[in-house]
């Protein structure tokens, strides 16, 4: 023989939540690229899945630098050395994140990486699409 359960009343719990006002705004992409400086992590410099694409996917790039800038590609005029990118974007160099963080004065004092806005995207005379990033220099 089967017995009869009763129902039990619920009680709303969430009586004595307030619902949250904050609204919600999702960033728009991740920077377009990161450096990290760390002593116990390494140093690296990441460039995002998107600029590596907008720049041919390639497997090596090069860097430049003007005063407030950095020009990432394949190929740039006037440039020798190339940085490997490995898996993530990434590029394993202490040299390359020492020489961008003294050219715009990075403070890692309190952190261990920073990131910049979105890159703009430039097509040169010989076809090579070049990614220009802009950096902002610590305020003092």
């Amino acid at each position: 023989m089967k017995t009869k359960k009763k129902k039990k009343k619920m009680v709303d719990i969430l009586t004595a939540f307030t619902p949250s006002e904050a609204e919600y705004q999702a960033k728009s992409r991740a920077g377009a690229l990161s450096v990290v400086n760390t002593e116990q992590h390494g140093k690296r410099v990441k460039i995002s899945k998107h600029l590596l694409q907008q720049i041919g996917n390639p497997t090596s790039v090069q860097f430049s630098f003007n005063k407030n800038k950095i020009a990432v590609a394949a190929n740039l005029r006037g440039c020798t050395v190339f940085y490997d990118v490995k898996k993530g974007g990434c590029i394993y160099s202490s040299a390359l994140v020492q020489e961008i963080t003294q050219k715009f004065e990075l403070d890692f004092s309190n952190i261990t990486c920073i990131s910049t806005g979105q890159a703009k995207y430039q097509t040169l005379d010989d076809g090579e699409t070049v990614a220009i990033i802009k950096m902002k220099k610590k305020k003092n």
